[in-house]
């Protein structure tokens, strides 16, 4: 399962943490469960990467996501 989400807002909660705001662009909602996360698949430069983020907001209630790595920013 897919879905396209945009990024809306970064923030930077510590010197590697950072939570990031997300907008779902698609009509279904996007459902998951408290604890759950998402594998991203992002292409830069030629070059596919694979990143996993964990849900930090309540379900139902807004959509965002945080993680803590220095490959993040």
């Amino acid at each position: 399962m897919y879905f396209q989400l945009r990024i809306t807002d970064i923030i930077r909660e510590t010197a590697g943490t950072y939570t990031y705001q997300l907008e779902n662009t698609a009509p279904e909602p996007v459902e998951y469960l408290a604890g759950q996360f998402l594998t991203f698949l992002i292409t830069l430069n030629n070059k596919e990467y694979r990143r996993s983020y964990s849900f930090s907001s309540t379900p139902g209630v807004s959509l965002s996501m945080m993680k803590r790595d220095r490959l993040c920013r």
